[in-house]
């Protein structure tokens, strides 16, 4: 489960009937950046052949 909050968002999977923190994203889009990521892609394990790139799924969200 992607959950997003504002320009960052975290990645959840359910194990032992409790969700549990994953990945965690938060949107670095100036390339300058040591930890700019806007180029992530970002696949879910039940869905591998689904692929996101982290800038597109915060496009328009300010």
């Amino acid at each position: 489960m992607f959950v997003p909050q504002g320009r960052s968002g975290e990645i959840y999977y359910l194990e032992d009937e409790k969700y549990v923190l994953e990945e965690s994203y938060i949107l670095q889009e100036d390339k300058a950046e040591k930890y700019y990521n806007a180029e992530t892609e970002i696949a879910l394990k039940g869905f591998t052949h689904i692929k996101m790139i982290l800038s597109e799924i915060f496009e328009g969200v300010d």
